[in-house]
């Protein structure tokens, strides 16, 4: 990726056009925005529990819907 290209992307947080210095970010302040996001617990990535015997049981999630949705 380019920077004309990066240019044309926006900020994640604020929606002002990226920079290339701080990117995906406009600014430094944007990016520890972000950050301080991730460290509040604000932002997560999901997980799927397993069952007692530590198999996934996808038949199981399909009818929950749980990983369809």
């Amino acid at each position: 990726m380019n920077k004309t290209e990066l240019k044309k992307k926006t900020c994640p947080i604020c929606g002002l056009p990226s920079k290339y210095n701080y990117r995906p970010f406009c600014s430094d302040r944007c990016s520890n925005i972000d950050l301080s996001r991730w460290l509040g617990e604000t932002y997560a990535v999901p997980v799927v529990q397993l069952e007692e015997t530590g198999e996934l049981k996808l038949d199981k999630l399909i009818q929950d819907n749980s990983i369809l949705s």
